[in-house]
This record gives C-alpha cells, sequence and structure tokens, in this order.
C-alpha cells in the first residue's frame, strides 16, 4: 500500500531522515531499473498466452463471445479504480495533517507507490521508499514515516475484519471456485497468511497506540540475535521509526481513525469490485457479491507471490477462481482485462511519471 497493497515493510528499510537527494535519486533508480519494469510484464503475458492456450486447447474458439459491451466494462472497472486512489490520495493528505499535502502531491506519491508494488514481489513489498517519496515531497521524514506505518495498519485492519465476514456469508464451498483439487492447498494458504496479517496487525497497533516503547525494545532485543545478523540494522531502525509513529500519531480522536479506516475500505471494496464490473454481463447481481469475497480471497493468497506484482500468479488464480462463473473461453480475456485495469495501467503510469518525478522533484534538490 501507503498504498501498502497489504505488504509488510522489508526490514532492511531505508531511513529517509538520513537520505541526502543523491542518495534517494540511486536508491529509488535501483528499485526502478528498466529490467523491474519488463519482467513482471513478460511473466504475465507468457503465463497469461499459456492459460490461453489451454483455455482453446479443447474448444472452438468460435464459441467465444467477445462484444463491444465485453469491453465496455472496462468503463466501470477503470471508474471504480480512479474511486480508489481517489480514497488513497485523500488518506494521504488525512494522515500527512497538520503538515500540508497538495492533491498533486498525493496523486504523484499514490502513483509512485502503485508502480513500486507493481515492480516489486508481493512477498516482499515494495512500501520501504514510500516515506522517501514524502520526503522528496516536502513532507518531513518523521511525518512520512508515520504516514507509512499508520496506513500499513489501516490496510492490514481491514484485511483483519473483512475476512471472517466471508465464512459468515458464504459456505466454504463456495468460496474456492470450481476446481476442488485446489481447495485444500488454498485453504491452508490462506488461513496461514490470515494468522500472519492479525500476528502483524496486533503488533503494528500495540506500536501505535498502547506500549510503542516495549515493541521497540522487543524488536532491539530481536536484533541483538545472532541469527538475525543480517537484519539487525533494519530491525532496529523500524523499532525506531513505530516509536517515532506512535508520538507522531499521539492523541488523535477516535474520529480521525474513523475516517481514515472508512476511507481504507472504501478504497479496497473499490478495488475488489472492478471484477463485479467485468463480470456483470455473465453474472447474476445476487452472484456479484460471491464475486466480491472470492476477489478477497484471491487478494490475500497473492500476498505470497514471489513475482512481481503477483504476474502470472494472479493470472493463473483468477482463471481457477471464476472459470465457474464465467461462459468457456471468457475467462482468460476477462483476467487480462482485469490486469490491464488494476495493475498495467499503473505499471505504465509510472514508468511515463518517474523521469519528469526525478527531474523536477529529486535531482533539483
Amino acid at each position: 500500500m501507503a498504498q501498502t497493497t497489504n505488504e509488510h515493510p522489508s526490514p532492511e528499510e531505508t531511513n529517509p531522515q538520513a537520505m541526502t537527494p543523491k542518495e534517494i535519486d540511486s536508491q529509488a533508480m535501483k528499485s526502478f531499473s528498466p529490467i523491474k519494469l519488463i519482467i513482471p510484464v513478460v511473466i504475465g503475458l507468457l503465463v497469461t498466452a499459456y492459460l490461453f492456450y489451454q483455455e482453446f486447447s479443447d474448444k472452438d474458439i468460435s464459441r467465444v463471445s467477445f462484444t463491444l459491451g465485453t469491453l465496455l466494462t472496462l468503463i466501470p472497472a477503470v471508474l471504480l479504480m480512479f474511486l480508489r486512489d481517489f480514497c488513497n490520495i485523500y488518506r494521504f493528505r488525512l494522515l500527512t495533517s497538520p503538515e500540508h499535502l497538495s492533491w498533486m502531491q498525493a496523486f504523484r506519491i499514490n502513483l509512485l507507490c502503485e508502480f513500486t508494488s507493481a515492480v516489486t514481489p508481493s512477498a516482499v513489498g515494495g512500501s520501504s521508499l514510500v516515506a522517501v517519496f514524502f520526503k522528496v515531497e516536502g513532507i518531513s521524514a518523521g511525518r512520512g514515516i508515520s504516514v507509512m506505518i499508520s496506513a500499513l495498519f489501516l490496510d492490514e485492519l481491514f484485511f483483519v475484519v473483512a475476512c471472517p465476514l466471508l465464512f459468515l456469508c458464504f459456505h466454504e464451498s463456495q468460496l474456492w471456485g470450481a476446481n476442488q483439487g485446489i481447495a485444500v492447498e488454498v485453504e491452508t494458504v490462506l488461513k496461514g497468511v490470515y494468522l500472519l496479517i492479525l500476528l502483524w496487525t496486533t503488533i503494528l497497533f500495540c506500536a501505535l497506540f498502547y506500549a510503542p516503547a516495549h515493541v521497540r525494545r522487543l524488536l532491539h532485543w530481536l536484533a541483538a540475535r545472532r541469527w538475525l545478523k543480517r537484519i539487525r540494522t533494519g530491525l532496529e531502525e523500524f523499532g525506531d521509526n513505530l516509536l517515532l509513529s506512535s508520538r507522531q500519531m499521539k492523541g488523535l480522536p477516535i474520529r480521525f481513525w474513523l475516517k481514515a479506516f472508512g476511507t481504507t475500505a472504501v478504497a479496497w471494496t473499490s478495488r475488489f469490485a472492478v471484477v463485479c464490473a467485468l463480470l456483470f454481463p455473465f453474472i447474476a447481481w445476487g452472484d456479484q457479491w460471491l464475486v466480491l469475497a472470492r476477489q478477497l480471497m484471491c487478494w490475500i493468497v497473492m500476498t505470497v507471490s514471489p513475482t512481481p506484482g503477483g504476474s502470472g500468479f494472479s493470472e493463473y488464480l483468477f482463471k481457477e477462481y471464476y472459470s465457474d462463473m464465467i461462459p468457456g473461453g471468457m475467462t482468460m480475456i476477462l483476467a487480462l482485462l482485469w490486469r490491464v485495469a488494476t495493475y498495467y495501467l499503473y505499471l505504465i503510469g509510472g514508468f511515463v511519471l518517474l523521469p519528469a518525478w526525478f527531474k523536477n522533484r529529486v535531482l533539483k534538490k
């Protein structure tokens, strides 16, 4: 997400407080190298092409009904992504208060965050540069770190709340899709990831609201262990950042956090509803809630993906989750449209914005 997209920050995060513009330039360009842009595109397209081949290997391609109406479903899908981006931009402005962040600055940060997530593996996360983006845009390092950690907490809290609702509203057999052969594996991964998210959210809650000094001491104690020697500095810095974030956000009223969490919930729901828009011509209105529920599950499972932005893995999950709800031959076409709306647009947008952002915002400083 920042938009952290529920990714955990690396324990070897860059500390933006001590970075010079030259170091920021070097660090960010290393993260955004052209090869990192090409890899997820190639992986995604190769997997999509293979799944297309499987889809049509035993079907007559003439049976595929691809109409103008199918393509027009991209319009509400993209509008939902705009709503999601607006919520993220508004949340950035809310969390950076009392320091001023303009709408355009928040827009740039949001797009750069999405681009970072698109070119880094989902299992690793791309949030380590979020505080750097804020610093470049004129927000103090302390406030930028606080926003990063607070937004991460809100994102994780949404999944902690939303996931149990799935099992209250739907039977497990409805959630796994048509391929019951992977149901056990998916259920195991889902429950394992959920427990990790729950643990992580609890740590963040304690660090921000309850006992930040104790959490900091725990992280420093872990950093002193020999088996964590490689990430010692990162753990110590993260503990310091948690304490700093707690002090920055201390005393904010419950109304503020309800507003921030509500904005977070709308942002994530809008992203999940993109699939509802794409499947609307094929799925009855009453089944759209199941489409939404499966999409939430898909995103949770995707957090273990080792590929940049979940490329390849996400297309496969889409096929497995929705093949029983989509007419034959249309599954991979809709999967490609889904990735265009939720992934490739950010990849292209970030690639277009990045050179001008470095020239005008980083190098001039």
